[in-house]
């Protein structure tokens, strides 16, 4: 018998207590490396921002065949952030670092709702299947994940869709429950939200089928029927918001067009090795989690077939429509080996359903219940809060505009390389001249800065351009003596350098900071003890090895960076 009373209220309480910590969490993460850093895949904030006609729409990026747009033409609705009507030299780049960072704020926020909205309903699935202190225990370890937290706080739908989903899942267990039309519709409108989100809301149709199908209080053949048309009618309502549909040809599954960069699952790379990369992924984003569900999924299986037996009839349906949604979506990700961490985020209730469960069998071991209960509550809640204080602190980069605004003059030439920027105001000229080049016209802060009409007589600014992509492009080989040439004749009185395996990947970058080192000497180096360049992946959104050990010996957020003085003869 489900608890109620105090019992029951207490433990609404807790949830409440354990929501109210997670969103907080996301929240203060929310606005880390904005609007410095070009954030990964942000093709959300670029759809809003086109639909709104924002002139600081970053310019040459093809985002418009990426995902469905349900969540961005949402928020297209809110004002746009344009550049102040009026603000004073002393706060013009306050104002305007703000303005610039708004449109993918708010896209952050909307997926952090979303997200926390997973943490949530996390409980309401756990108590199905666990006591309800281990269903808090259960919304706990999902609150505190650090995988979680990551894909919370970026202007991505994957964040979104997880918590769109579980809702999906949520609604078709009250469907299997006791079936009613407001039920039917509900399950089928939360299936639709989930698939206008990201292409992966597909995954929220086999629970939705599975639950019309047992659904009690309907006749067979209004159960089969209603099998058929809420699936078909959630995809047909969720197309709306597809401009470029899930397609399947000869080399493989497509969820988006392969031109225009959408994933793929080739058919030639399906080599049964997704399960392995994803359990090492979430092992380095949440060790003791991926270790508890591993245990917990262990001891499931040892007890299945007694579990089952014992089991009332309305358990046995509501596992079957959860295992309609985890086992084909575990399916999906197992078959190729091109897994990336952000696919697993769905798949966090049912890790932490499985960790409560073995953390609940060990509880009856008494000698061991503290460490236990420390290891696997405390330090995943002590690694998430390390997170936010560092997305609370300067990253490399404002530290590093921080030394340009003490240390030198507003006349020296300082260059940046390409991709980069400074969370500073630069000047009119360099701003046109890296509106010249593709890989600047890329940048937000860049593109930005461009729609400014002018700024009041006096503010400070900076002569900050990029290494021209013609200099150094991807295919150039290591050439020192064209970079020191390229050095004197810009005449570059400071090189702002990222140390990062995103930039050393082209062979013409190491080239240009010897050539640097050659000329000059290194004066400021970004504090913070990031790992080596071997571990750095994308920034701080994607392919970070180590994540969850990276927050103990971190101090702050982004890549090293480097400055050099150059010695002009």
């Amino acid at each position: 018998m489900p608890p109620s009373g105090p019992a029951r209220t207490r433990a609404y309480w807790i949830l409440a207590l354990i929501v109210a910590l997670a969103l907080a969490m996301r929240v203060a993460s929310a606005g880390r490396m904005l609007p410095e850093l070009r954030e990964p895949d942000a093709f959300e904030v670029y759809e809003m921002q086109r639909v709104q006609q924002d002139p600081a729409l970053v310019k040459g990026v093809n985002f418009d065949e990426r995902y469905p747009w349900l969540l961005a033409w949402t928020l297209a609705g809110l004002p746009a952030a344009h550049p102040p009507a009026t603000v004073s030299a002393t706060d013009a780049e306050e104002l305007h670092l703000a303005a610039a960072a708004r449109p993918f704020l708010r896209v952050r926020l909307a997926v952090v709702l979303l997200a926390t909205l997973q943490v949530l309903l996390v409980f309401f699935l756990a108590r199905r299947f666990l006591p309800e202190p281990w269903a808090l225990v259960a919304c706990f370890l999902v609150a505190t994940s650090l995988l979680q937290l990551l894909f919370a706080t970026q202007a991505r739908p994957h964040g979104a869709h997880a918590g769109l989903a579980l809702l999906a899942l949520i609604a078709a267990l009250q469907l299997v429950e006791r079936f009613s039309l407001a039920r039917l519709a509900l399950a089928a409108l939360a299936s639709c939200a989930a698939i206008a989100t990201f292409q992966m809301g597909f995954s929220t149709l086999p629970p939705l089928f599975v639950a019309c199908l047992f659904a009690q209080g309907q006749s067979l053949k209004g159960r089969v029927l209603c099998a058929i048309i809420a699936p078909l009618a959630a995809i047909l309502l969720a197309l709306l918001w597809y401009t470029n549909k899930p397609y399947i040809d000869a080399s493989g599954i497509h969820l988006a067009s392969a031109a225009g960069g959408g994933h793929t699952l080739f058919f030639q790379g399906m080599d049964f090795l997704g399960a392995l990369r994803a359990a090492r992924l979430l092992f380095e984003h949440d060790p003791l989690l991926a270790l508890s569900a591993g245990a917990g999924l262990a001891l499931l299986l040892a007890r299945a077939r007694g579990a089952w037996k014992c089991a009332d009839a309305s358990r046995r349906r509501a596992l079957l429509v959860a295992c309609a949604f985890a086992l084909p979506y575990t399916l999906v990700l197992t078959i190729q080996g091109e897994v990336y961490e952000r696919f697993l985020v769905p798949l966090l209730p049912f890790a932490a359903l499985l960790g409560a469960g073995f953390l609940a069998w060990v509880w009856s071991w008494r000698p061991v219940r503290a460490p236990v209960a420390v290891a696997f509550l405390a330090l995943p809640a002590v690694s998430a809060l390390q997170y936010v204080r560092l997305a609370l602190v300067p990253d490399s980069f404002e530290q590093a505009a921080d030394w340009i605004r003490h240390n030198v003059d507003h006349e020296a030439h300082i260059a940046l390389l390409p991709d980069n920027s400074l969370p500073l105001l630069y000047s009119r000229e360099a701003v046109q001249e890296q509106m010249q080049d593709r890989a600047a016209r890329n940048i937000p802060w860049v593109t930005y800065q461009a729609t400014i009409p002018a700024l009041p007589p006096g503010t400070p600014t900076w002569d900050v351009r990029c290494v021209p992509i013609t200099v150094t492009p991807p295919s150039a080989g290591p050439n020192e003596g064209l970079m020191r040439n390229w050095l004197s004749e810009e005449r570059v009185d400071y090189l702002v350098v990222e140390y990062s395996q995103r930039m050393w990947r082209k062979p013409i970058i190491p080239s240009l900071e010897r050539a640097a080192s050659d000329m000059g000497e290194l004066v400021f180096r970004s504090s913070g003890s990031p790992p080596g360049l071997v571990d750095v992946g994308t920034m701080e959104f994607q392919g970070i090895h180590d994540f969850a050990w990276r927050q103990i010996r971190q101090g702050a957020l982004g890549p090293q960076l480097r400055i050099w003085k150059l010695n002009r003869r």
